[in-house]
């Protein structure tokens, strides 16, 4: 592996390397057992996405997959607290792009959801200009 590393590094001038760092993330926590509940998906729900302009619905997928959404709509890692091992159906929507986080918020919340902020070590690839 490292010399596969040192070769992309002669090639493009640049080099990753994986480091623990202190950043702001949010964290992913149930609110509220009941609303969350609603959300489960019902067997024989086919897996599915859906993705328009001020929209994106996911259908009997891991939570991993609504904190990945979440991630690149607030720019900020998400971790998931706690097991939730079940598949979820949740659908986001958005008017305005400039309110969009505070629509997801106000979803999640609807959803028995809650991202709460922090600030933790996490595991992040750091790219490099090779001197």
């Amino acid at each position: 592996m490292e010399k596969l590393q040192q070769a992309i590094g002669r090639t493009t001038g640049f080099a990753a390397l994986k480091e623990t760092r202190q950043t702001d993330i949010l964290v992913l926590k149930v609110k509220d057992p009941a609303l969350l509940a609603l959300h489960v998906s019902k067997k024989g729900t086919k897996m599915n996405h859906k993705y328009s302009e001020g929209m994106q619905a996911s259908f009997n997928q891991p939570i991993s997959d609504t904190a990945h959404f979440l991630e690149t709509a607030f720019h900020k890692p998400v971790l998931v607290q706690g097991r939730l091992s079940e598949h979820y159906d949740f659908t986001f929507q958005w008017q305005d792009p400039q309110q969009k986080e505070a629509a997801l918020t106000q979803e999640l919340e609807q959803g028995g959801l809650e991202l709460v902020p922090s600030y933790e070590p996490i595991e992040m690839l750091v790219v490099e200009k090779v001197k």
